[in-house]
């Protein structure tokens, strides 16, 4: 059950990431505008977040029985995931930052790369958040 929580949480990662990646290739002919930098950085990102994804898929795949048995594997996972839901917060202040400065100097390239990664962040910490607490099920 473990790892099925696992590969579910990849495949809504990759969904996420597929689909921000098609978006911004759409919105890519906007250039020099605070979409066209939106848009940028969630492309990018998300090539990321999709190598994450295929990449983390591949080890639960191969090692399906340790993750589903093995009490310390899952309990690092945990950790690793608890310790992300950190760093989503950092994203987001990060990405506020970047907009308030990018406001303060009129740079379309800060505002745009700011509000992307409030955004990614955001994501990011409601994913987590809940694939740990699925994890988290499947072990009590």
């Amino acid at each position: 059950m473990f790892s099925a929580v696992l590969f579910g949480g990849m495949g809504v990662l990759s969904f996420w990431s597929i689909t921000n990646i098609y978006l911004w290739r759409k919105n890519k002919s906007q250039k020099a505008s605070l979409k066209y930098y939106f848009w940028q950085m969630n492309g990018l990102w998300n090539i990321i977040n999709l190598i994450i994804a295929i990449v983390a898929s591949i080890i639960v795949g191969i090692n399906t029985a340790n993750f589903n048995t093995n009490d310390s594997l899952q309990s690092l996972q945990i950790k690793i995931i608890a310790a992300n839901i950190l760093l989503d917060l950092i994203y987001v202040t990060i990405g506020l930052i970047l907009e308030i400065r990018g406001k303060k100097n009129t740079n379309l390239r800060l505002r745009g790369y700011g509000e992307s990664i409030q955004l990614q962040g955001a994501f990011l910490f409601c994913f987590d958040s809940m694939l740990a607490l699925g994890l988290i099920v499947t072990v009590i």
